[in-house]
């Protein structure tokens, strides 16, 4: 009798794509400036929830007690006392992408190494897509599928993190928190500063006003990481350009200049500046700087499901189709515990 499924063995098919799931490279490739942050600053796949249908991370909204000067000792101590902590609360995202073999694909391979070159390269351009969607999502906003993931764009999306308003005249809501309703505590508002349309005039002064705020309200300025759009990017080094020094006239190459801003080095991210709404096409979002020490992406990781762009063994297809079929995956959620040490450059594309 003919055979009608895919004849491979699912468990060995598993052993060999499962491993080279996370190191992609494909035809789409893009450097992930935001997840190589995370990674850097976390550690990879770190951190982890077990599970869950709702995270809960509390936000310090106010100091506890106030002050008694005390003369003779016997004065009268002020025990009024204030909550302190504010819950914000987080829906973890599972988002899955099929990678799937057929019979008739198998039988066109005719060997069982070209099917598995063929699985190991799907593989890689699934998981390469997904993580593109990701930091798509976090960063610029309006991603289908994706859009129940938290996102840094604030200008946009009036959930988004990071908005183009003044400290203390910030409104949006943030893990359930309305930052309107804590404008004077620091930690809610996100620093942001207008180029105005010319990287010339304001480009630098821009950079530097929410770098130095930043750092003053960051617990660990190591932990800082800064993403501009190319053209943000070209326009800073243009600015610069008068002002750069080399250390042998033999070797000059402006091109391997790596700029950073307050010690804070530049990355460039290809889905900046974000224009996804009416807001951003008028502001659209140059530079971010993002302070990992209170934002960061936090994955499921249970026995049974890694969140971190996981992969879950291969399997045959359902019914009567004559396939076999692996999942990858991402769960998780784009969470903040402070905003202070973040900010924003917007309408700095022009030089």
């Amino acid at each position: 009798m003919a055979t009608t499924t895919v004849t491979i063995d699912p468990e060995y098919l598993s052993t060999v794509t499962i491993p080279v799931a996370k190191e992609v490279v494909d035809a789409h490739y893009v450097k992930l400036n935001f997840l190589g942050a995370q990674e850097r600053f976390w550690g990879k796949g770190k951190p982890t929830e077990e599970g869950g249908a709702l995270w809960v991370q509390g936000w310090s909204i106010d100091e506890h007690s106030e002050d008694t000067e005390f003369l003779t000792g016997y004065e009268k101590l002020n025990l009024a006392v204030r909550k302190t902590i504010e819950d914000t609360q987080w829906t973890p995202v599972h988002i899955v992408r099929p990678v799937v073999l057929s019979l008739e694909e198998e039988v066109i391979q005719g060997t069982s190494t070209k099917v598995i070159d063929l699985a190991v390269e799907r593989t890689e351009k699934v998981m390469g897509a997904m993580m593109r969607r990701f930091e798509e999502q976090a960063l610029m906003d309006n991603v289908a599928a994706w859009a129940n993931l938290e996102t840094l764009n604030g200008v946009d999306d009036t959930a988004g993190f990071l908005e183009n308003r003044a400290s203390g005249s910030q409104s949006n809501t943030v893990g359930g928190l309305s930052k309107a309703t804590y404008t004077a505590v620091t930690g809610t508002q996100n620093q942001w500063a207008d180029i105005a349309n010319s990287f010339n005039s304001n480009g630098l002064n821009a950079l530097n006003a929410i770098s130095i705020r930043a750092r003053n309200r960051t617990k660990d300025p190591s932990k800082l990481a800064l993403f501009m759009s190319e053209t943000g990017l070209e326009n800073y080094k243009r600015a610069v350009q008068g002002y750069e020094r080399y250390i042998s006239a033999d070797t000059i190459d402006t091109g391997k200049l790596q700029l950073s801003v307050n010690g804070v080095a530049a990355e460039t991210s290809v889905y900046l500046p974000s224009v996804t709404g009416q807001t951003s096409a008028t502001d659209p979002l140059t530079a971010m700087l993002v302070d990992f020490n209170d934002i960061m992406v936090k994955f499921t990781k249970h026995p049974k499901l890694d969140g971190h762009f996981g992969m879950r063994p291969w399997r045959h297809g359902p019914g009567d189709q004559e396939i076999m079929l692996a999942l990858c995956s991402f769960r998780g959620q784009l969470c903040a515990r402070a905003l202070g040490g973040s900010g924003l450059a917007t309408r700095g594309e022009t030089f």
